[in-house]
């Protein structure tokens, strides 16, 4: 089975590939990684965090020779005044052209970190941790969740969790119809 994702991030990928192989129970999943560049630095809103799910997955689409192409975007949305909670999208889109939608669970960006963001001091949610804790790219590897669960959690699985509520369309195809 051949996955194509809009995403070069190590960690969204390892996400993608483990929901996957747990899904299809398949350990031949080929995932193949397409460059995108997100259409801004730190989606803030729910319909700019879609938006960029939905990017991936249409970069993803340059490759004609995959089962399906996968979008996973993170951003946060603020859910009460100047409460805000990260979360990530997936967008997942086989070659029947069915798509469905998944997302990780949130949790509550502290406001220090949310501050900088705001006050336009940093650009992204990576930035503002890099400048906070002087931890540097953070979200590359095993994200700002892993920071402040103090290790309980971390992206891949924030990643793996929000892949396989996208898929529910393929496990359970009679519901969907």
């Amino acid at each position: 089975m051949r996955v194509c994702a809009g995403t070069k991030n190590p960690s969204k990928l390892e996400g993608i590939r483990q929901a996957f192989k747990e899904v299809f129970k398949n350990e031949d999943v080929e995932l193949i990684s397409v460059e995108f560049t997100s259409l801004t630095p730190q989606p803030i809103g729910l319909d700019e965090i879609v938006n960029g799910a939905l990017g991936r997955v249409h970069a993803s689409l340059s490759r004609k020779d995959c089962d399906f192409y996968v979008g996973v975007e993170a951003g946060v949305i603020e859910v009460m005044p100047n409460t805000y909670v990260d979360v990530q999208v997936t967008l997942i889109r086989d070659l029947r052209g069915r798509q469905s939608i998944g997302f990780s669970p949130g949790f509550q960006v502290p406001d220090k970190l949310m501050r900088l963001i705001v006050n336009n001091e940093v650009k992204e949610l990576e930035e503002a941790v890099a400048k906070t804790y002087n931890i540097v790219n953070i979200g590359e590897r095993e994200g700002v969740i892993h920071l402040l669960s103090k290790g309980l959690l971390d992206r891949t699985y924030l990643t793996k969790l929000s892949v396989l509520m996208a898929l529910m369309r393929w496990v359970n195809e009679e519901a969907y119809g």
